[in-house]
């Protein structure tokens, strides 16, 4: 339990330091101003910049006021009104995290960009860090409900946390191949290849964003369409991977590039069907009551 706690502490000094760390960053680009001479691009680039800048803060300091209440509380209601609005927050920005580096991994890859793909698998790296304290605060935070909230929510929190860890990984695990083709300077994708998988990465990417929005609202209202959206992608998925299959049999392509494009499908479809089984199992943890 100390050592939980622990670690919570740690994660609430690490959202802090980043807090100072955005507020220096932030500092030192207002300074650089002051004396310079940028011409429109220029100052386009240094207002996006702050503008990011100043969002993140918002929603580092956001989160981190929540869990300092959280934490504090001796009250059951407060305390899982409170996890619950901590899940959300977290669970919006992996979701956010997802979305965007599924959407960079696919584009640079199509491309053939290895800047865009080395970004993403850092972006992998350091998100990996976050779950793992994620995970850790949410222990301790189930431990100051009492026995029958954790009976009733506990399951769901937890899966919860497992699917959102299980979408950061799927991201790596599709990122890692991609980069490691195009590193080595292999063949890309055939132009069917990348036109199939175009047009599929562009509807998961607005399923993540629809999904994420309902996260974010806490509105699962019509998840069922979601649901049925979700089993459509994977279905054509399905579909793309035996033709691909077909391909392999006929020898009509490279083995090494067919092997890429079946791991991006098969990740693909392991980002949508995690997806769904989050905002399945969000729906539970969010709801008042036990739905019938």
């Amino acid at each position: 339990m100390k050592a939980v706690k622990k670690h919570a502490e740690q994660y609430i000094t690490n959202i802090q330091l980043d807090i100072d760390e955005i507020d220096d960053e932030i500092e030192e680009i207002l300074l650089q101003t002051e004396d310079a001479n940028y011409n429109v691009a220029q100052g386009y680039k240094v207002f996006k910049r702050l503008k990011e800048l100043r969002i993140e803060r918002k929603e580092k300091e956001k989160g981190n006021e929540t869990l300092k209440q959280l934490m504090k509380s001796t009250d059951n209601n407060e305390v899982i009104e409170l996890l619950r609005k901590h899940t959300r927050e977290e669970l919006v920005k992996i979701m956010e995290f997802t979305e965007e580096n599924f959407e960079r991994t696919v584009t640079s890859f199509l491309h053939e960009n290895l800047r865009g793909l080395r970004r993403a698998m850092g972006s992998v790296k350091f998100e990996k860090q976050l779950i793992k304290q994620m995970k850790r605060t949410g222990t301790l935070a189930m431990c100051r409900l009492d026995n029958n909230t954790v009976l009733e929510k506990g399951l769901y929190y937890y899966q919860g946390n497992d699917f959102a860890s299980e979408l950061v990984y799927s991201v790596g695990r599709l990122c890692e191949p991609c980069l490691e083709h195009i590193d080595n300077n292999f063949k890309p994708l055939d132009a069917i290849q990348k036109g199939e998988f175009t047009d599929v990465a562009e509807d998961i990417c607005y399923l993540l964003q629809v999904c994420r929005h309902k996260l974010e609202t806490n509105n699962f209202d019509e998840l069922e369409t979601e649901i049925r959206k979700a089993n459509d992608l994977n279905g054509q998925l399905s579909h793309l991977k035996r033709e691909e299959l077909q391909r392999i049999q006929s020898q009509s392509g490279s083995i090494k590039v067919s092997m890429v494009y079946l791991t991006m499908i098969q990740e693909a479809q392991n980002v949508v069907t995690y997806t769904i089984n989050l905002m399945k199992v969000s729906r539970k943890f969010q709801a008042e009551k036990e739905e019938l």
